[in-house]
C-alpha cells in the first residue's frame, strides 16, 4: 500500500513538473506573439495557459490588455475582474481596469481603481499620470497638476508627465509654458513624435511658423505616416511650397484621412 502511495506521489510530481514546463513554454509563446503584434494568437495562447492554470494572474491581465489593443473593450473587463478576484492586491490589474473604465466613460469607477492602484504601488508613474489626465477631465485641475508633479518627482525621466502637463497648459492658451513641457518630453524621449506635433501647434499659436514646420518635419522623420503632421504641415506650406503641401495631403488621403480629401479640394482644386 505504501508502495502505491509512493508511486502515485512520484507520478503526481512528474505531472506537475510537466504542467509547469508547458505553462512556461506557452507564456513565452504568447509573449512572443504579443511582441510581434499578433494579438489574436497571443490571446489564444494565454487562454491555453488559463486552461492549465485557472488562477494564472498574468495571463488574465495580459488577455485583457490584448483585447484593449484589439479595441474589444467589452471583452477585456471580465479578465481584469478575474485577475482582481485572484489577487486583490495586484496594482496592475486595477490600473488596467481603470483604463477600461476611463475609455468607456465611467470616470468615477476609473478614479476609484487608479486610487487603489496608487495606494498599492505609490511609485507607479503611469497610474499617476493617467489619474492626472482623468482629474482634468472631471474638472479637478489642482489634483491634475499635483499628480503630474508627483510623477515627475518620482521619475523625472518619464516623458508623458511633461507631455500631459503641456496639454494642460496648451488647453489654457499658455502656449509658451506648454512648449517648455513638450520640450522636456522630447528631451526625455527624442522619438516621441506626438510631442513634436503638439509643440508645433503651440509654436503656430505664437506665430512661429518656422519652428512649427521644423517640428512637423521631425515628427514625420520619426513617423512618416503621421497624418496629423502631414496635414498641419501642408496647411502651413500652402502658399510657400504647394508641391510638398499637395504631396503631404495626398499621402494623408492614402492613409485614410478623409479630411485630406476635403482640404485638397478646398485649397488646391485637387
Amino acid at each position: 500500500m505504501y508502495l502505491y502511495k509512493y508511486i502515485y506521489f512520484i507520478v503526481a510530481c512528474i505531472l506537475v513538473g510537466c504542467t509547469t514546463t508547458s505553462i512556461d513554454k506557452l507564456e513565452d509563446k504568447a509573449l512572443a506573439f504579443a511582441k510581434e503584434g499578433n494579438n489574436n494568437e497571443a490571446i489564444k495562447t494565454y487562454k491555453q495557459v488559463l486552461y492549465l492554470d485557472a488562477n494564472n494572474l498574468e495571463a488574465c491581465v495580459n488577455i485583457g490588455v490584448l483585447y484593449v489593443r484589439n479595441e474589444l473593450l467589452d471583452s477585456s473587463i471580465g479578465y481584469f475582474n478575474r485577475a482582481i478576484a485572484i489577487d486583490s492586491t495586484h496594482a496592475n490589474a486595477y490600473y488596467n481596469r481603470a483604463k477600461y473604465y476611463d475609455a468607456t466613460g465611467r470616470f468615477m469607477q476609473a478614479l476609484t481603481d487608479f486610487n487603489k492602484c496608487i495606494k498599492l504601488d505609490p511609485n507607479n508613474v503611469k497610474a499617476l499620470v493617467s489619474r492626472g489626465v482623468l482629474n482634468g477631465d472631471i474638472g479637478d485641475t489642482i489634483a491634475e497638476l499635483n499628480d503630474y508633479a508627483l510623477a515627475i518627482k518620482i521619475n523625472p525621466d518619464y516623458p508623458y508627465s511633461y507631455f500631459d502637463r503641456g496639454c494642460y497648459y496648451y488647453n489654457r492658451n499658455e502656449f509658451a509654458t506648454a512648449i517648455n513641457d513638450y520640450t522636456l518630453a522630447i528631451q526625455k524621449d527624442s522619438t516621441y513624435s506626438q510631442a513634436f506635433v503638439n509643440r508645433a501647434l503651440s509654436y503656430q499659436e505664437l506665430n512661429n511658423n518656422k519652428a512649427a514646420l521644423l517640428d512637423y518635419s521631425w515628427a514625420l522623420h520619426i513617423n512618416p505616416d503621421d497624418t496629423e503632421a502631414l496635414i498641419n504641415r501642408a496647411l502651413l506650406l500652402e502658399k510657400t511650397n504647394s508641391v510638398l503641401a499637395i504631396n503631404g495631403l495626398k499621402k494623408a488621403q492614402e492613409l485614410g484621412d478623409t479630411s485630406a480629401t476635403q482640404l485638397l479640394k478646398l485649397y488646391f482644386n485637387q
